[in-house]
């Protein structure tokens, strides 16, 4: 590099006072030229937005390169035969394995679940369906009906649990499903 970093103890006389007497702009110019020159000699190019000389002659190398690469990849493949066949054994065992069992299963398989049969309460329109409102009489009858087919379905009643039943339709909209039952387990 031309221009080292210059040591002020090896200074005399004027140049000691002129390296002293550097402004704060002389200090950075002179700190970028060396960022610069440090840069040019490792990259072997310039910086800051200057081309390299001969870019053309870097794509042709580039492209040779690239053909180079391809022609090798060509001659050489079938090097790859013996590196990659006992995986082609084992994955030709185990996929003869994998359409044997296949075959096997499917007799046993069953059908999803078809629910196509519909609710009591979904074959008529809701417009025909719709009544008037349960009275509050008629929903704690059906409230005292939960609670005691909810105690048969578990064993135990809801109080000896600690707990409470609640119906997922509520029956505020009971009769908007006249044909549905509020207290299958499915609602409790």
């Amino acid at each position: 590099m031309p221009n080292p970093q210059i040591d002020p103890s090896r200074l005399e006389g004027d140049a000691l006072a002129r390296w002293y007497r550097r402004s704060p702009q002389e200090i950075a110019r002179e700190r970028a030229d060396r960022a610069t020159q440090r840069y040019d000699a490792y990259f072997g190019g310039t910086r800051n937005g200057a081309a390299i000389e001969d870019l053309t002659d870097l794509r042709r190398q580039q492209a040779d390169f690239g053909k180079v690469r391809r022609q090798l990849d060509r001659e050489n493949s079938w090097l790859a035969a013996g590196a990659l066949a006992p995986v082609a054994v084992v994955a030709g065992l185990e996929g003869g394995a994998a359409l044997a069992g296949r075959a096997l299963i499917q007799p046993f398989t069953r059908t999803p679940l078809n629910f196509s049969q519909l609710e009591a309460w979904q074959i008529k329109p809701a417009t025909e369906q719709a009544g008037r409102a349960l009275s509050d009489a008629a929903k704690n009858a059906l409230r005292r009906v939960g609670r005691a087919r909810f105690a048969r379905a578990n064993g135990k009643s809801a109080s000896d649990m600690q707990s409470v039943v609640h119906h997922s339709d509520a029956l505020e909209y009971a009769h908007l499903k006249p044909a549905a039952d509020p207290n299958r387990l499915a609602s409790l």
